[in-house]
This record gives structure tokens, C-alpha cells and sequence, in this order.
């Protein structure tokens, strides 16, 4: 069964938000995983040590899109308990619900409103990429030198100061070796991820996983303008079915402006430092 389905379903039941998405996801046979935006140190964490143990070019140690899906996956499933400590922190985010008078208009109700009963994304302060490196930066300085540094940073939910800004700065990355690894990252996102590469997203919060750097932002080293930049937004969907749902019904229009091309940016990387190694 189609889980958009299985969702409509369970929003008739009378049980908890927790209680129908496990529903969902054991019907369509599914690991439980927590909300994208979960704790920002968690995510951070998990990111790194994912990109520290990944073969060198690839962000997860699958070889195919696939493999990388479910890695990610396994990488991010927490057990019920897990699910319940967040939950108890005010950690996790709480679930859309479809109110009775938004279910007459399904383009509407996939909207995280408070009209709607959705209430909001419970958001990290920033968007995911503040918190977290990819594995082309990693093997920037090698695996061992990263595992060092990352121990004396704060990449929590609290933290003031970008961690990739906190990486250029500790080990003096280059532009050209930035925009490298970047290059690689939004690589790593299209092919391996089935991924758009894109900056500063702005329709729904799991686009946050198709984000790459900014170094131009970055690379003025002011902390107001970056971390102004990476504020997380109000987003009108959830994940990708939903944004694409209202996107053929004629009912949303993006709102992201900088989508990336690949093929582009290897282009005007050739063409600035000669060479794309």
C-alpha cells in the first residue's frame, strides 16, 4: 500500500501522532526513523562518523543509490526508548495531523499549520549543514586529524559558530580546496543520494539533506552574515511527496532559488583553478 495512503488512513484513527506513524511505517514495511530535524547533535554526530568511515569519495560506504538510502537509514533509526527520551526533552518535532475541516482539501492539509492542527516544524536554530561536514572535507585532513578536532568544538543544537567555519579556520582550507570538496559533496548528493543539489532550500525540510555549501558565504568569515544565512526557514511541507503533490496540483510554486547544476559547477571549477583534482 502506497504510504501517502497509509497515511490518510491513520489520520482517521484515534491514536497518538507516534502510534500512527509507527502504523505507516509497519505497514509499508519500513524501519522507525526520527524526524529529519531531529537534535542537531545527534545528526552532527552521526553525519561525521559516517564520513569519517566512508571509502574515500563516497559519503556512505554503499556503492549504489540504494545501498546509500538504506545505510542512511540504518545510520538514523533509534530504538523506542530513544524515540521516547527525545520526545520527553522536547527534542522531536511533532507530527502533521490532518484536521477534519483540512481533509476536505488534501493540497491544504499536507501544509504544517496551526489552522490545520499541524502546528510547527520544531526547528534546529540552523539548517542541517551548519552542523555538519561531508566526507570530501574530511578527507581534506585526513580521517584521524578530524576525529581530533571535532572533539573540542561544540557541534550541538546551542552552538553560535558554523562547523564548517570552525573546520576552513582550524585547518586553513584553501578556496580552491573548498570548492573541490564542495564540488564532490553535490556529487556525492545527485548521484548517490538521487538528489538535487541545491543552497539555501526553502520548501520542505528534508530538501535540507540536497544542501550544499555556500563558500562565498562562508569565505567572508563573518559570523553575523553566516550565520543570518543558515537560519532555518518556515517550511510549508514536511518531505519531498508532499512538495511534489502541490507542485502538480498547481497549488505551490518553489520558493528555492539556487538549484545546482553539476555538470556547471565542474565546468567554472576547470575553468578557475585548471583542473578538477
Amino acid at each position: 500500500m502506497d504510504p501517502r495512503e497509509l497515511k490518510t488512513a491513520a489520520e482517521q484513527l484515534s491514536l497518538t501522532d507516534e502510534e500512527k506513524q509507527a502504523m505507516i511505517d509497519a505497514c509499508a514495511g519500513r524501519k522507525r526513523k526520527p524526524p529529519y530535524r531531529t537534535i542537531a547533535a545527534i545528526a552532527a554526530a552521526l553525519l561525521l562518523v559516517t564520513a569519517l568511515a566512508a571509502a574515500p569519495g563516497i559519503f556512505f560506504r554503499a556503492g549504489s543509490a540504494k545501498k546509500a538510502a538504506d545505510t542512511m537509514e540504518a545510520e538514523y533509526a533509534l530504538s523506542d526508548e530513544e524515540v521516547k527520551a527525545e520526545n520527553a526533552n522536547g527534542a522531536v518535532r511533532e507530527d502533521a495531523a490532518q484536521s477534519a475541516a483540512s481533509a476536505a482539501s488534501p493540497a491544504e492539509a499536507t501544509k504544517m499549520t496551526d489552522g490545520n492542527g499541524g502546528g510547527v516544524i520544531r526547528p534546529q536554530k540552523y539548517r542541517a549543514r551548519y552542523y555538519t561536514l561531508y566526507a570530501p572535507f574530511v578527507q581534506l585532513v585526513g580521517r584521524e586529524a578530524c576525529r581530533e578536532w571535532w572533539e573540542t568544538i561544540d557541534s550541538s543544537s546551542s552552538a553560535t559558530s558554523m562547523v564548517m567555519l570552525q573546520f576552513v579556520r582550524h585547518f586553513n582550507i584553501t578556496r580552491e580546496q573548498f570548492d573541490k570538496a564542495n564540488l564532490e559533496t553535490a556529487r556525492i548528493i545527485r548521484d548517490k543520494l538521487d538528489g538535487r543539489p541545491c543552497m539555501r532550500p526553502m520548501d520542505y525540510a528534508n530538501q535540507e539533506t540536497d544542501e550544499i555549501y555556500n563558500a562565498d558565504i562562508i569565505y567572508t568569515f563573518d559570523e553575523d552574515i553566516i550565520n543570518a544565512y543558515y537560519l532555518g526557514p518556515d517550511y510549508p511541507y514536511l518531505f519531498d511527496f508532499e512538495f511534489d503533490e502541490a507542485v502538480a496540483a498547481g497549488t505551490y510554486t518553489s520558493q528555492t532559488e539556487v538549484w545546482v547544476d553539476v555538470d556547471e559547477m565542474e565546468a567554472e571549477i576547470l575553468a578557475k583553478y585548471g583542473s578538477l583534482d
